[in-house]
């Protein structure tokens, strides 16, 4: 990753409180980035979340992972906590997250799939040269056996869906803890 990197993506605090490990599945709301394939997304889905991001520490940073349309493919890069998203911490295992960065290492060369996000819209085509954001990210918690994942192709998930699968508007669900853990939270 080659970025310039400020004190805005590091982690201060303990985040790994009482020994465990988490990661963050983040979620961009459609109000904070308008482009076509947003519109569309939001549309179809009925959803104020338009794209997800895995979310994890890497050497002290945060590091976001997915599927994007901005860069048009599967690509890992820094993060910075903003109020445009919202997040889920999800408490994980060592396994998890060597699977995670496992199947990141497979994928990380393919391209975003443009008509894959129809497959969530209209009908499901599954392309395994080709990923969009809520694919990459319920993929990754379907190869880690993740509960609600089990009956479900990634392929026909939306972020909408995911959000809504990980219950993510309970108040009890929402990250609360981010102002103790990031020094800079927008």
């Amino acid at each position: 990753m080659n970025m310039n990197i400020s004190d805005e993506y590091t982690v201060y605090g303990d985040p790994y409180n009482d020994k465990d490990t988490f990661i963050l599945i983040g979620f961009e709301k459609y109000d904070c980035n308008i482009n076509i394939i947003n519109v569309l997304i939001a549309l179809f889905t009925k959803s104020k979340y338009v794209h997800t991001e895995i979310i994890y520490i890497e050497h002290g940073r945060l590091v976001m992972m997915s599927a994007s349309q901005y860069s048009d493919n599967v690509r890992k890069r820094w993060h910075k906590l903003n109020t445009n998203w919202e997040y889920y911490r999800m408490k994980v295992d060592e396994k998890f997250i060597s699977n995670m960065l496992e199947f990141f290492k497979i994928v990380k060369h393919c391209k975003y799939d443009y008509l894959g996000i129809l497959g969530f819209i209209l009908f499901n085509k599954d392309r395994s040269d080709k990923w969009f954001c809520s694919e990459f990210v319920s993929n990754i918690l379907k190869i880690n056996s993740y509960k609600p994942m089990w009956c479900l192709e990634p392929s026909e998930i939306s972020p909408g869906k995911l959000g809504n699968l990980l219950n993510i508007d309970s108040e009890d669900n929402r990250l609360n803890i981010l102002k103790k853990y990031f020094k800079s939270f927008i």
